[in-house]
């Protein structure tokens, strides 16, 4: 009997712990059906994320799609928890109405507050009549039903063709499903903006990058780009703090732009049929809702009215007395509540322009019936 030697066992038990495993043939089917079958779930995957996303972006918090609405419809609701036995009086307008109406400074004029009206500010920054009612009905399906509006007249927001076409202003990514039947009555292009808003609802991450970076991420998005500015700096009242100081400098440098736009929008000026169709509707929505509606004209200064030509004074007073007229609203005439100090661009109040303009409005908020 032949003994191996030791050596030849390691050089054996070597050559066995080494020997590489067979190799199988690979089964094209299985890799196909594998593939496929990762595929499928990343698809499924992919649609049931966008899906959630869509439905959060519908039923979810408002500011997550449009944040200038929903931060104030947030503090609007904490103020009604807050006070929720006071009769509530929205203010609704544009930036000037956002800048100009300060009801923190209301609340500490009130020697009972109790007893009087709750004032919130719900203006949007470009906000005419078609915006305005978006924001009513809004508020409406938010389960907010005002007791009373403050409604801003102002002549300019009314002519609504070529550049000054207000739906222009309003970006399909803010819109909502309960916007739609504003947008097929209003917009000019509405097809093509329920196209966008369809496709949105497909791509819900990307089509609303925009406010999700500009709520999570501002310094990632271009400043020019950005839409921060007209709703991170809201206090809990819906007010926008407009300039605390200016400089001679600043507003001569800023003066040609107001200029380029406002000039030549009183040249030939007139109330477009759009605009005159949606703030009927707001007033007789209101009137149909037991709302109570009054017209508040906010001031301008001696620089800007010298824009204005007499025939456009003429039409927008005109037309505004023919809308008391048919449907009973009182105006607050807050024009006379400013000095020119205290409109550097001409049209929107600074934040002490602000304090004495609503000291001046507290009295002609009548109470709620």
């Amino acid at each position: 009997m032949m003994v191996e030697s030791e050596t030849a066992v390691r050089v054996r038990t070597f050559d066995i712990l080494v020997a590489p495993a067979p190799v199988r043939a690979a089964n094209p089917t299985a890799r196909r059906t594998r593939g496929l079958r990762a595929l499928a779930v990343f698809v499924a995957g992919l649609f049931a994320f966008n899906f959630g996303l869509a439905m959060l972006l519908e039923k979810g918090p408002a500011h997550w799609r449009d944040p200038e609405y929903g931060f104030r419809l947030r503090s609007l609701e904490q103020k009604r928890r807050q006070f929720p036995d006071r009769k509530l009086t929205v203010v609704l307008g544009s930036s000037r109405t956002a800048m100009g109406v300060r009801p923190d400074v209301y609340e500490a004029s009130l020697g009972d507050p109790l007893g009087a009206p709750l004032l919130f500010n719900m203006s949007l920054a470009g906000a005419g009549p078609i915006l305005q009612l978006m924001t009513l009905e809004r508020m409406l399906t938010d389960g907010i039903r005002p007791d009373a509006i403050l409604l801003e007249y102002w002549a300019p927001l009314l002519r609504g063709d070529g550049p000054y076409r207000e739906d222009r202003r309003i970006v399909a990514p803010r819109l909502r499903e309960s916007d739609e039947p504003i947008v097929v009555d209003y917009f000019a292009d509405a097809e093509d903006v329920r196209a966008k808003m369809r496709w949105g609802r497909t791509i819900p991450a990307w089509y609303h990058r925009r406010a999700f970076l500009d709520q999570l991420w501002p310094e990632s998005v271009p400043r020019t780009e950005r839409t921060d500015a007209a709703w991170a700096p809201l206090d809990g009242w819906g007010w926008l703090p407009g300039r605390k100081t200016y400089t001679a400098e600043q507003v001569e440098k800023g003066w040609p732009q107001v200029a380029g736009f406002y000039a030549p929008l009183f040249q030939g000026f007139a109330v477009a049929p759009v605009a005159d169709r949606a703030l009927r509707t707001v007033l007789a929505r209101c009137r149909n809702l037991g709302i109570d509606v009054s017209l508040l004209a906010l001031p301008e200064s001696g620089r800007f009215r010298t824009m204005m030509t007499p025939e456009s004074i003429r039409l927008g007073d005109d037309y505004r007395r023919g809308l008391q007229r048919e449907f009973g609203v009182p105006l607050i005439d807050g024009s006379p509540w400013a000095e020119d100090a205290a409109l550097p661009d001409g049209y929107h109040l600074t934040q002490d322009g602000a304090t004495r303009f609503t000291r001046e409005l507290a009295g002609h908020i009548a109470p709620c019936r």
